[in-house]
């Protein structure tokens, strides 16, 4: 089952989404973001090394893999903290694998931003 939900954001672009405990501020501004419809990860992942790019956090103990691997990141002291953790979601987005996920990355880099690249059509 499909359930739409047309929102606006707020002045700043921003929409929440409560779950449970949990609330997840969606950032529509488009400050960060190319103006171009493709999707903004680089096709080499080394174009930014401020960028930690996941293919598919959701898979069979994705999360757990993200954690694992945030902190391999993190332990090397050659790689640099990444900021941000991006991918593009090959399907529709469960808001609770969402909020598991922003925990996660959370564990390991608790300044980091998460961000969801939904120009690819993600369904």
């Amino acid at each position: 089952m499909t359930v739409r939900i047309k929102a606006k954001a707020d002045p700043d672009g921003i929409i929440r989404i409560k779950c449970g405990n949990d609330i997840i501020e969606i950032d529509l501004s488009d400050d960060d973001w190319p103006s171009t419809p493709t999707p903004v990860s680089p096709s080499n992942p080394a174009d930014d090394p401020y960028t930690f790019y996941v293919a598919d956090p959701f898979a069979a103990d994705g999360i757990v893999k993200i954690v694992e691997q945030l902190n391999v990141v993190r332990a090397d002291p050659t790689q640099l903290d990444p900021r941000i953790v991006s991918f593009v979601p090959q399907a529709a987005l469960d808001v609770h694998d969402v909020a598991r996920l922003v925990h996660g990355v959370e564990s390991v880099l608790p300044d980091a931003t998460l961000a969801f690249d939904l120009s690819g059509g993600g369904k």
